[in-house]
């Protein structure tokens, strides 16, 4: 089973309990429910934004450049996004 990223504390009245759902009453005031993200998540996002700044980087590139070398650096920019993407996963 994995843990979900984001959970939300949820004031019931007389106690506290946790849920992946915001809201799954339907009937909860926004003061009620605090929202906690696990800290990978939040490590993970500066990371990822910094390589899918580098994939688009090297697609602006390929844009300007030689046919062949754009296939290339697509190709590269592909792989940058694909590492990303499993980085922001734990993978």
């Amino acid at each position: 089973m994995k843990t979900p990223d984001v959970i939300y504390l949820i004031d019931c009245g007389d106690e506290i309990t946790w849920c992946d759902d915001p809201n799954p009453s339907g009937d909860l005031e926004p003061d009620d429910v605090v929202m906690y993200e696990k800290s990978s998540v939040k490590s993970a996002a500066p990371a990822l934004l910094e390589a899918l700044e580098a994939a688009k980087s090297k697609i602006e590139c390929s844009q300007r450049a030689h046919e062949r070398a754009s296939v290339f650096l697509v190709d590269e920019a592909l792989e940058i996004i694909d590492a990303a993407i499993k980085q922001a996963r734990g993978e």
